[in-house]
């Protein structure tokens, strides 16, 4: 694995757990928390732009992963954050994430 591909999965793990922690209490605490709510905007805008700087070498390494929908979440989470809306933000973390870990992982085991 190339310096930047093991940065990038080192970063996206660190990332997965905090992103798990801050929504541990569901959506309605998720939604009034707003320091969850920051954790889990900040740490999904992480893995987006560390997507976007490595997208050649994700693509080959996880092809399986759609990088162009977390590069877009990234420019959403950049220039449109005023129009987030918390419970769109907590799918995504719960649903998605865990679905991207479980790419990594399974890519990263074959």
């Amino acid at each position: 694995m190339s310096s930047k591909l093991h940065q990038f999965t080192t970063e996206v793990g660190e990332s997965f757990r905090l992103i798990e922690e801050a929504t541990t209490e569901g959506l309605p605490a998720f939604i009034t928390d707003l320091r969850s709510r920051a954790v889990v905007e900040w740490r999904l805008y992480r893995i987006g732009e560390m997507s976007r700087r490595y997208r050649v070498q994700l693509k080959e390494q996880f092809p399986a992963v759609p990088w162009d929908d977390i590069i877009r979440m990234r420019h959403r989470l950049a220039h449109h954050f005023m129009r987030l809306e918390p419970h769109v933000t907590f799918v995504i973390a719960v649903v998605n994430i865990p679905k991207l870990q479980h790419a990594l992982r399974t890519a990263a085991n074959t």
